[in-house]
């Protein structure tokens, strides 16, 4: 399948079969997490993945590079037959430029073609532009919040810091994720959604992005979380910092869960503020 990315250049999305096209999502997932070889999904998994069910589609550029891909599997989620999206990379010369949201519609094509219609997947609740992917531009809604999920890991971006995970569900038919795909739906700045800020953020004597946190009020319609613009930045300057935001979340997120709040849309200010905000509904259904 030849697509274009938001810039225009085209590029390939096919699935992969070969060998050297599995060893080459190796390597690539070393490039773009750092991984140690104990981390790596190997060749053997992805074979067994795409030969029973599931979906290793890559990215290749012109010139025939692999430049990203999307790998997943079937899984059972409380009895229910789902697909399972562990990874999706892009290489960082490519970032930016939507090929990452192509995958996952090429995925969310596979998926149903298979007859899976929820696709679940794990991502860091304090890095901004999976957030941003994952809930504004695809409509995922999120219900779930694991804490250290993955234990301690040997990715260089999840080192200094315990591997929380939001669980996105990606309800693949439904009307909220057509019109986010179809991007009938833009992005919602903080100031369209006023509701009460159960984690905001201040500033500290050096400048630096600071959570405060409310009393919660878990009968309100909606919620805000906030977290910070750049969170590796952060834990480069300041790790015990950014410890201190991912506790704050997660005991916010994980109360608010646990009171049947859903994540529905992910707020950016309309000025620098250096935070984006979660927004949780009340008695979200589909």
């Amino acid at each position: 399948m030849s697509a274009e990315d938001e810039k225009g250049a085209s590029f390939q999305l096919r699935e992969i079969r070969e060998l050297e096209g599995f060893r080459l999502c190796e390597e690539l997932q070393k490039e773009v997490w750092g991984f140690e070889d104990r981390s790596v999904v190997p060749l053997p998994m992805m074979v067994l993945a795409q030969r029973f069910g599931g979906v290793v589609v890559g990215a290749y550029s012109k010139a025939g590079e692999l430049i990203g891909f999307v790998y997943g599997f079937p899984a059972l989620k409380e009895g229910k037959l789902i697909h399972y999206s562990h990874m999706l990379a892009v290489k960082e010369d490519y970032r930016g430029l939507g090929i990452g949201r192509l995958l996952k519609l090429e995925q969310r094509r596979m998926a149903l073609e298979k007859g899976m219609d929820l696709i679940v997947w794990a991502f860091d609740p304090l890095e901004r532009a999976n957030a941003k992917l994952n809930i504004t531009s695809l409509g995922v809604i999120i219900r779930e919040y694991e804490v250290d999920f993955y234990g301690p890991g040997t990715s260089i971006l999840h080192q200094g810091l315990p591997t929380d995970r939001l669980l996105a569900e990606w309800h693949l038919t439904t009307p909220r994720v057509e019109e986010h795909i179809n991007k009938k739906k833009g992005s919602t700045h903080l100031a369209e959604k006023p509701a009460m800020k159960a984690v905001d953020l201040v500033r500290n004597r050096q400048g630096l992005p600071q959570p405060a946190t409310s009393q919660l009020d878990l009968t309100a319609p909606g919620l805000l979380v906030a977290i910070p613009d750049n969170i590796q930045s952060l834990k480069a300057r300041d790790l015990a910092l950014a410890r201190k935001w991912l506790f704050a979340v997660r005991e916010a997120l994980t109360r608010c869960f646990e009171a049947v709040y859903t994540i529905t849309e992910f707020l950016d200010p309309k000025t620098q503020e250096g935070a984006s905000y979660y927004y949780l509904e009340r008695g979200h259904s589909l």
